[in-house]
């Protein structure tokens, strides 16, 4: 938070560490940035594709939010249950992670991901 305040944002940004899954997002609309565990040090591989699922039904219907996750997981929008707008390849220290990034948060859009 001291970062924060020294680049002039303190007031306008909210860290929280927690459950992601029941998270209560508390406006209409901002930007979700993840960094959930892989499945490589925190939790075992299994265990990590069922919070990404859960976090993607958990926020299927976030409609004003933008959110953007990393994980070294492959096959994280197959879990998460959308595709991502967008998706960028970047290291976390020495670990081969995508960087997803959902910004289109219509409904019809992602009714149609629904389909799929």
């Amino acid at each position: 938070m001291a970062n924060a305040r020294k680049a002039g944002v303190g007031d306008i940004i909210r860290f929280a560490d927690g459950d992601a899954t029941k998270m209560d997002l508390p406006a209409q609309s901002g930007i979700l940035i993840g960094n959930p565990p892989y499945g490589q040090r925190m939790l075992e591989q299994q265990s990590a594709q069922r919070l990404y699922a859960a976090l993607g039904r958990h926020l299927k219907y976030a409609d004003g939010w933008k959110k953007f996750i990393i994980t070294s997981e492959p096959e994280f929008e197959h879990y998460f249950g959308r595709r991502a707008d967008k998706k960028r390849k970047l290291y976390n220290g020495m670990i081969k992670c995508d960087y997803y990034m959902y910004t289109d948060n219509s409904r019809k859009n992602q009714k149609r991901d629904d389909k799929k």
